[in-house]
C-alpha cells in the first residue's frame, strides 16, 4: 500500500505511468515502494541541478510537465548506495508496464549517469510537442 505521499504523487502523474504502477501493485503486492517524485516545478528542478541530482534546467525533464511523465520510485526500504534493488525492481516495474502495452524508459539503463529511481514514459518529447502535456 503506498503512503499518502506516493499518492499525491501519483496523482500527478499521467494516466499510463498510473496505469503501470497499479498493475505492478496486482503482478507483485509484496514488493514495498515509495513514489519519490512526479512533477517538480522551476525552483525545485533548478535546485536538484544545482545539487547535481539532475542534469537538466527546468524545462528539459520529464518531470517539468503536468501531467508528470517520469515517476522517481524507491524500493523499501531505501537504500540509496545499493544498486541491486533498483535493478531488481526495474526488471518487476518494465514486465508490468509491457503487460499493459506502455513503452517506458529506465533511468539505470542511461549510459550517461544512472538514475536508478527514475521510469520516463518512453515517448514523452514527443507528447510534448503534440501539446499532450503541457510545462508546469
Amino acid at each position: 500500500m503506498l503512503d499518502a505521499k506516493s499518492l499525491n504523487n501519483l496523482k500527478q502523474a499521467h494516466p499510463l505511468l498510473q496505469k503501470v504502477v497499479q498493475q505492478f501493485q496486482i503482478d507483485f503486492p509484496n514488493v514495498q515502494f515509495q513514489i519519490n517524485d512526479a512533477q517538480r516545478g522551476r525552483a525545485e528542478q533548478e535546485q536538484a541541478y544545482r545539487n547535481k541530482t539532475s542534469r537538466a534546467h527546468f524545462g528539459q525533464s520529464a518531470h517539468n510537465y503536468k501531467p508528470a511523465v517520469a515517476l522517481d520510485i524507491y524500493v523499501k526500504p531505501v537504500q540509496f548506495a545499493k544498486w541491486a534493488p533498483y535493478q531488481m525492481f526495474a526488471k518487476e516495474f518494465l514486465s508490468s508496464a509491457a503487460k499493459v502495452g506502455v513503452s517506458l524508459t529506465w533511468g539505470g539503463s542511461w549510459t550517461s549517469i544512472k538514475d536508478g529511481p527514475h521510469f520516463e514514459l518512453s515517448d514523452w518529447q514527443a507528447r510534448v510537442k503534440r501539446g499532450e502535456v503541457k510545462l508546469l
